[in-house]
């Protein structure tokens, strides 16, 4: 079973992960490194490429970097580096914050242009009870997955050849994500 190696920056970004591995992928085995919440991306890298040293090279399938752009922007030289270093390293960067993503799952047109405003839209639009930062992702989010790769995509068109998670809004590698895990585990888990 491969094995996919994370570190990201919350407990948002890990419950999500978890919900995905539940719910979508049973082909495929998730291990987080050690951080803090709401920890920095040099933190994430530095925590990732210790991983890397106990993991055994032929053992891991890939690597992923898991946060948002808001505090890492200054960090960003760091991590392209550490992308740079193997094949197997990825990053999935969000410009404003995952629940960005998940507003993505629930609705056609987020309108939130920060965090703060993200978070108040998605506690409206949640249909699980109240939404709290680092619960648990309800199978029915996960299973909107493909819907919120296709709203992505769709809003990517409208933006320039330039466009990233460091210099757009409403921004999110997310479907880089699942495309990648899609291929890795093409099992019957989300069928």
């Amino acid at each position: 079973m491969p094995l996919v190696v994370f570190a990201t920056e919350g407990e948002t970004e890990r419950a999500y992960l978890k919900a995905l591995l539940t719910n979508r992928y049973g082909g495929i085995a998730f291990k987080f490194v050690s951080s803090r919440n709401r920890s920095s991306l040099t933190n994430l890298v530095d925590s990732i490429r210790c991983e890397e040293k106990n993991e055994a090279p032929s053992g891991v399938a890939g690597a992923w970097i898991v946060c948002d752009r808001d505090e890492n922007a200054p960090h960003r030289a760091k991590l392209e580096k550490w992308l740079d270093e193997s094949e197997r390293h990825h990053a999935a960067i969000s410009h404003l914050c995952l629940e960005y993503w998940f507003l993505l799952h629930l609705c056609e047109n987020p309108s939130s242009a920060s965090a703060q405003k993200a978070v108040k839209e998605l506690e409206k639009a949640w249909r699980w009870g109240e939404y709290k930062k680092g619960g648990q992702a309800p199978p029915e989010l996960i299973g909107a997955t493909d819907e919120a790769v296709r709203r992505v995509l769709q809003r990517r068109q409208s933006l320039g050849d330039d466009a990233d998670a460091w210099n757009s809004s409403q921004w999110t590698d997310m479907p880089k994500l699942i495309a990648w895990l899609d291929e890795l585990d093409p099992g019957e888990a989300r069928h």
